[in-house]
């Protein structure tokens, strides 16, 4: 700005002097050599405004720049005020997790201390639980083997009642046939009659006796059924006749045994 003003003034002071020129009088000499002074002076002048508006394109290039600068640093401003109001929220935030995990670990403390009085207690009464189950296993052996030997006698007792019935009530006919009266007075089902007929055909079997049959007779059968015995086997069946009777005995105590033990 100054620069331009000096310019208006020294183009003013030439103008001036040009109109006094032409008003005044002056010797043709003096004339001339003003005039180079004065060119002088203008081309000076000029070169001064050239530098004045070249100066002046740099500080408005220098002002652009000044701008965009001072535009950058309040967006950077801006985005490091932003990244501050983050970095505390962040901050408020971990106080609070901080808050929280603190509150967590004096209730997990508690918990564990808790757990392990629990722990302790539960120790003891496991201790007194081990105790008394080495005393119920104590008793429960000396139980047991009193109820074995109970058993034993009963068994024993059991087998010489069984067996005096059986020599009492269980009767066999001439041809050597189980009565089938017998196992309607004891309730013997069909099953049980079969598994007696297996054991009874087994037994003879194992004897070598396979000429034989085996037959039960129910109460009041007619013997005109009955098959008819041929000589040749008579004196075996006569022979063998205490064999199959202590067979029968067997097989029928056990069956009976069965069904009065369960």
């Amino acid at each position: 700005m100054e620069e331009g003003g000096r310019y208006a003034a020294c183009k003013a002071e030439l103008y001036k002097l040009q109109e006094k020129i032409k008003t005044q009088e002056t010797p043709r000499d003096n004339c001339a050599e003003k005039e180079k002074m004065w060119e002088k002076q203008r081309s000076e002048l000029e070169q001064e405004k050239d530098e004045c508006l070249r100066t002046s394109d740099a500080h408005r290039t220098q002002k652009q720049d000044l701008e965009d600068r001072v535009r950058y640093m309040d967006g950077l401003t801006r985005a490091m005020i932003s990244e501050k109001r983050f970095a505390e929220e962040r901050r408020n935030i971990s106080e609070k997790e901080n808050e929280d995990l603190k509150t967590r670990v004096r209730v997990l403390t508690h918990k564990l201390g808790v757990l392990t009085a629990m722990v302790q207690k539960l120790h003891i009464s496991h201790m007194i639980k081990d105790m008394g189950i080495a005393m119920l296993q104590a008793e429960a052996k000396q139980a047991a083997e009193e109820m074995e030997t109970n058993h034993k006698k009963d068994v024993a007792a059991a087998e010489e009642r069984v067996l005096q019935e059986c020599k009492e009530k269980f009767c066999f006919d001439s041809s050597g046939n189980l009565n089938a009266a017998v196992f309607i007075e004891h309730n013997i089902s069909k099953e049980n009659r079969s598994f007696l007929l297996e054991q009874l055909n087994c037994s003879k079997e194992n004897q070598g006796d396979t000429k034989r049959e085996w037959r039960f007779w129910r109460k009041g059968a007619n013997d005109s059924s009955r098959p008819k015995k041929s000589a040749d086997h008579s004196e075996s069946n006569g022979s063998s006749h205490g064999n199959n009777i202590h067979l029968v005995l067997r097989v029928c105590l056990s069956l009976l045994l069965l069904t009065a033990l369960s």
